[in-house]
């Protein structure tokens, strides 16, 4: 009974910390920034780790708990227990959330940002590496030890780091589940129950194929080998995860307009510094080109658009300071954090593959203060802009 309590402890904390650090970055005008997300999931899974790892195994995850049963190196009649500790956890963490935050419309869900089969072989991916990871260090089918948690860890906070801003970087059904289910958005879910599983058992499939023939203690002394190999390697990737939150910036000395080539920290920014303390709308400059294709016509279906209006265009609008219309369309202003330039970007390079023939313009003032999006178009774009994407 002690370890079903201790998966369900562990999967709450797991869901709550991390998808909280999520819906408290969008109530809160992205003051804890996409590294600060990863970092979250990261030290959560290391901090249940080394607090339940003796007692359950610290599997906080279905696709986990299952791989480990191909492997045999789990009962399987403990796998229907475990993955119902683990659902109560997940579930419980979303109910609480959507208590504590009425108002969000998401917490915390797992959407894919583009082609749902980019996000699903992201997600099979992912949890192939993780599950690659956990295998080796495990004892057993339990993750403790010394550096267990760390190597865990390291590898959740850099996958969600890097593959976040595209697939949400679940690598676990029940973390997807339990928030889809609770706020009603249940879009692409399939993506995050199955890819999970199939990254997992080809997790074990590796490992097995790798596994070599040998003697006990030359066994024993390889494993303490690759467990060192792998911990200092993950103290590294949490260093760098670490020193990333800290120092994830596009500049920050006087007004300074800014072209970023991706979303999400770390992208490739190029400079302009201008002598004002505040860009106006005349000094905006451009982000991407005017495309000649003049046909006003979203590419989206109905519900495309309809999910899309509800998590990230809901979440823009959310932070919204003001609105200026300008001839051929209008500019938008919102609060200057990375965040914000981060999810300005992500909409404008989604937005340009369905809706071509906008052109828009993002502008940053040095002093961080605010971003202004200009948003134009041909004849018929304006509406589009009040009507479709109500903005």
């Amino acid at each position: 009974m002690k370890k079903y309590l201790a998966e369900l402890i562990g999967t709450f904390a797991l869901v709550f910390c991390g998808t909280g650090a999520i819906i408290i970055n969008q109530q809160s005008g992205g003051i804890i920034t996409h590294a600060g997300i990863a970092i979250t999931f990261g030290l959560i899974v290391s901090a249940m780790i080394y607090t339940l790892g003796e007692i359950s195994g610290a599997h906080f995850n279905p696709a986990v708990t299952f791989a480990f049963w191909i492997a045999k190196k789990f009962p399987g009649k403990e796998v229907v227990p475990y993955f119902l500790s683990q659902a109560v956890g997940a579930f419980v963490a979303s109910l609480t959330l959507k208590f504590l935050f009425p108002e969000n419309e998401t917490l915390g869900s797992t959407l894919p940002n583009g082609s749902p089969l980019t996000s699903f072989v992201l997600e099979l991916i992912l949890t192939f590496i993780l599950m690659f990871v956990i295998i080796h260090v495990a004892s057993g089918s339990k993750e403790q030890g010394m550096f267990a948690g760390i190597a865990i860890g390291s590898v959740v906070l850099l996958e969600a780091m890097f593959a976040g801003p595209i697939s949400g970087a679940s690598m676990n059904p029940f973390r997807s589940l339990a928030p889809a289910v609770v706020s009603g958005h249940l879009e692409h879910l399939w993506v995050y129950i199955f890819a999970p599983i199939a990254g997992a058992i080809l997790g074990v499939l590796c490992w097995k194929t790798l596994k070599s023939k040998q003697t006990s203690d030359e066994e024993l002394n390889s494993k303490k080998r690759n467990i060192s190999l792998i911990s200092l390697t993950s103290i590294l990737i949490l260093c760098v995860g670490i020193a990333l939150y800290f120092n994830c910036s596009c500049g920050k000395s006087s007004a300074t307009a800014l072209s970023c080539s991706s979303s999400g920290c770390g992208s490739a920014c190029e400079t302009e510094t201008t002598d004002t303390e505040q860009l106006s709308l005349a000094d905006l400059k451009m982000y991407g080109s005017t495309n000649k294709d003049t046909a006003v016509v979203c590419k989206l279906s109905s519900n495309e658009l309809r999910i899309r209006k509800e998590t990230v265009l809901a979440g823009l609008k959310k932070q919204l300071l003001a609105k200026e219309e300008l001839p051929n369309g209008f500019a938008f202003k919102f609060p200057g954090t990375d965040q914000i330039m981060d999810e300005l970007t992500s909409f404008v390079k989604s937005e340009r593959a369905c809706c071509s023939f906008f052109t828009f313009e993002i502008s940053a003032g040095g002093n961080g203060k605010d971003i202004w999006l200009k948003l134009t178009g041909p004849k018929g774009a304006k509406e589009m802009i009040e009507a479709e994407l109500g903005l």
